[in-house]
């Protein structure tokens, strides 16, 4: 059976928006992905309130609408159970579904805290690391504590034929020049009655709008 590149992309995606889609697709073309697992948070890890999971994935169904993504709501039925979502046990999970390469992509500032996920060093067991990085190429011109600095310096390649020879256990450094988009700006938009258009996709646009998302204080980052 052959393996699959598999990437896990997760986040509260409360809105999704063009940001996403643009690290997305960047990453199944420069990564020569299969597919990309699309997973929402369950719960905020900094306690921040979180839209009904319900729309959450509805907006990610219109933003994720090719075959080549699938939303998985793993995170989202864990945290209903009342059970901690650590990513280790998220890796477990979609390694059972399937014989994959699994590509955990995490954003510079993401990974930045990493030394402090639960049983952070058994996660490089399961999957690449890809980082999202700024501009930036080396370890040393990346804020990391000196824990994270030394786990990542003993995992790191700069090429990307080192990420298919292996199942697991490298970190690569991924340039995409971003987009300026935040969750919080759209939500703030919305509040003050102007237009996302720009911001999401159409089809996210129309759901926010038939359902009203965001247009109260309470949707809101405090």
């Amino acid at each position: 059976m052959a393996i699959l590149n598999v990437a896990l992309f997760g986040g509260a995606f409360d809105p999704v928006h063009n940001g996403h889609l643009h690290i997305a697709n960047t990453c199944l073309t420069t990564l020569t992905l299969d597919k990309m697992v699309i997973m929402p948070t369950g719960e905020s890890a900094f306690r921040k309130p979180l839209s009904p999971a319900y729309h959450r994935v509805q907006m990610l169904k219109r933003a994720f609408s090719s075959k080549i993504f699938e939303i998985d709501e793993f995170e989202i039925n864990s945290a209903m159970k009342k059970q901690p979502s650590y990513t280790v046990s998220t890796l477990k999970y979609l390694l059972a579904k399937c014989s994959s390469r699994l590509f955990l992509i995490l954003g510079a500032d993401t990974f930045s805290s990493f030394h402090k996920w639960y049983q952070f060093v058994d996660i490089i067991d399961y999957c690449h690391i890809i980082i999202i990085n700024r501009n930036q190429s080396k370890i040393d011109e990346v804020d990391l504590d000196n824990k994270l600095k030394k786990f990542t310096e003993q995992y790191v390649t700069e090429s990307i034929k080192d990420l298919q020879s292996a199942t697991s256990g490298k970190i690569f450094f991924l340039n995409i020049q971003p987009i300026e988009i935040s969750s919080t700006e759209i939500k703030n938009k919305i509040f003050q009655n102007k237009s996302v258009s720009t911001s999401v996709p159409i089809e996210v646009a129309k759901y926010i709008e038939e359902n009203k998302l965001y247009a109260s204080s309470s949707g809101q980052e405090k």
